[in-house]
């Protein structure tokens, strides 16, 4: 839902619902005022609005339940939020990525070398491979960011995105201008839903995985030539390389979605079971039973964060990468 046209329709209702009501009289002073008598119009135009204002509400929640990132499985290693809120990696270590600062995180993202992590205080810090400015965020505060290949973008508080590392020759990390409400960095291209809820993408286009298609939508993630978008009705809809199945989403109503780095994709559907789709090499897409509130699909492993918080990992376990040192 617009929240300039939600605005409109306050504006535009309120003055209807005061010259609507009552007949206009004053009261004499020593007798109680009446409540005034909605006629028809009065009443629809009330209506509409607190079915406008619910609906903004509901979508909101499900937006930020679908960027929600409390865990995140990269190359062939995951980092998580645990205990008071600060980030434990595991797995691949060999440039840094999984070896976290200390501090207060609210979300993490994994990505193939480098990670990054939206603090507390708003501030985003990288960890990983040093160069070429691989960990060496823009500077301002964000609500959310998200780590690709060798690159990383972020949306501002101002809702404009802001991307730093390489940038190859497909402009990957040159978003578009406007106002965003989240961003999905893949390995050289980043899809953002607009604050209208339609979709914006860019960088390589080579399979079709930045030309989104039309509609609402919530959330979007972008993986490595291929693109996935959680529509307003809870349906998935992916664009790009479909190879091995994973751009071929299963029916049903998801509330969170992630594509992962080549193969495979997985979301959370809305009774919180996880679903996966495309190659299943070495069990990636093959998810446990119970319910779930997020999951990421990293190269060659998945892991999800259960409704009891505990994380679970399946796939291949290079290095560890499939083993939380916690609530497994």
């Amino acid at each position: 839902m617009k929240a300039r046209f939600l605005l409109l329709m306050v504006a535009i209702a309120l003055p209807l619902l005061v010259a609507c009501g009552g007949s206009g009289d004053t009261a004499p002073a020593n007798e109680p005022l009446a409540t005034p008598t909605l006629d028809p119009l009065s009443e629809a135009v009330a209506e509409v609005v607190a079915t406008l204002v619910a609906d903004a509400q509901e979508k909101a929640k499900l937006a930020a339940r679908a960027s929600f990132e409390p865990v995140s499985a990269g190359s062939s290693y995951t980092c998580g939020i645990g205990e008071n809120d600060t980030v434990r990696c595991w797995g691949r270590n060999d440039e840094g990525q999984a070896s976290p600062p200390a501090g207060r995180f609210v979300s993490v993202s994994a990505g193939a070398v480098h990670t990054c992590g939206l603090m507390e205080d708003g501030y985003v810090v990288c960890w990983g491979r040093p160069g070429p400015n691989y960990s060496s965020p823009s500077e301002g505060e964000f609500v959310s960011v998200s780590t690709g290949w060798g690159y990383a973008c972020g949306v501002k508080t101002d809702r404009s995105i802001a991307c730093w590392g390489s940038n190859h020759q497909y402009g990957e990390a040159t978003p578009p201008e406007g106002e965003f409400m989240s961003i999905s960095v893949g390995d050289f291209h980043s899809c953002g839903v607009r604050w209208d809820g339609t979709l914006a993408c860019w960088g390589n286009n080579e399979d079709g995985q930045a030309s989104p298609p039309d509609g609402q939508f919530i959330a979007v993630s972008a993986g490595g030539n291929y693109t996935c978008g959680l529509k307003a009705n809870g349906s998935v809809a992916c664009w790009g390389n479909n190879d091995y199945g994973q751009a071929s989403p299963p029916k049903g109503r998801f509330v969170a979605i992630d594509a992962g780095e080549r193969l495979h994709t997985c979301g959370v559907k809305d009774d919180g079971s996880v679903a996966c789709w495309g190659n299943d090499g070495a069990g990636r897409s093959t998810p446990p039973y119970g319910e779930f509130v997020t999951v990421s699909a990293g190269a060659s492993h998945t892991c999800g964060m259960r409704t009891d918080n505990t994380i679970v990992c399946w796939g291949q376990d290079d290095y560890g990468s499939t083993m939380p040192p916690w609530g497994n």
